[in-house]
């Protein structure tokens, strides 16, 4: 059987709390995030991990690092959209002022456009299907752990499947979550989505 990948979302910031844009600053986990990385880590116990790949933001590595894998390859393809002259505001206050405007359509004003994001995500997958049809549990050791960010993870979801970016927006990541790709009956398929069970009284 193939190995699958195992997507989780940062832990919860206090931008995370307050809904707002975040950029690639050293961000903190708060008391409720740490503990949910370290829930995180206690969730994936059982399953047999052969790499974990980390966004090199503070946030996505304390994730990391607080759920047992302090040594995670830190990969740059991994960080969460550039939202240019938005980081910093709150996203309904965003949307509210501009009804009409979408991130997977629009992109961010001074960051990133959808295309931008698609091209480094669809490296990041040609990586992810090399590790899914390369990795067994009985030769090296199981399952491949992608730490990184909401909006970046809803795009690599729609992107595995084969799915335009503005797609992403129906996929919904909570933070700490663990989602989980794989390929069944030879397609890309989305195993898990959105996975919050073992987070508990910590969200």
């Amino acid at each position: 059987m193939s190995a699958h990948v195992l997507l989780v979302r940062h832990a919860t910031t206090a931008d995370t709390r307050a809904g707002r844009f975040s950029g690639p600053e050293p961000t903190p986990l708060d008391t409720a995030g740490r503990a949910q990385a370290a829930a995180v880590g206690t969730a994936l116990a059982d399953r047999r991990i052969g790499a974990v790949l980390t966004s090199p933001v503070a946030r996505a590595v304390e994730t990391a690092a607080r759920a047992g894998f302090p040594d995670a390859e830190r990969v740059d393809a991994l960080v969460e959209w550039d939202y240019g002259t938005l980081v910093g505001r709150v996203a309904a206050d965003v949307r509210a002022g501009d009804p009409g405007w979408s991130l997977w359509r629009d992109g961010a004003p001074g960051g990133e456009s959808p295309a931008e994001v698609e091209q480094r995500l669809d490296r990041v997958v040609d990586r992810l299907v090399s590790a899914v049809d390369g990795l067994r549990p009985d030769a090296t050791g199981g399952d491949l752990v992608v730490v990184a960010h909401g909006h970046l993870l809803r795009a690599l979801i729609a992107r595995w499947l084969g799915l335009a970016m503005h797609d992403a927006g129906g996929f919904v990541v909570d933070p700490a979550s663990i989602s989980e790709l794989s390929v069944h009956h030879g397609r890309r398929a989305l195993a898990r989505l959105n996975d919050c069970g073992h987070l508990g009284a910590t969200r």
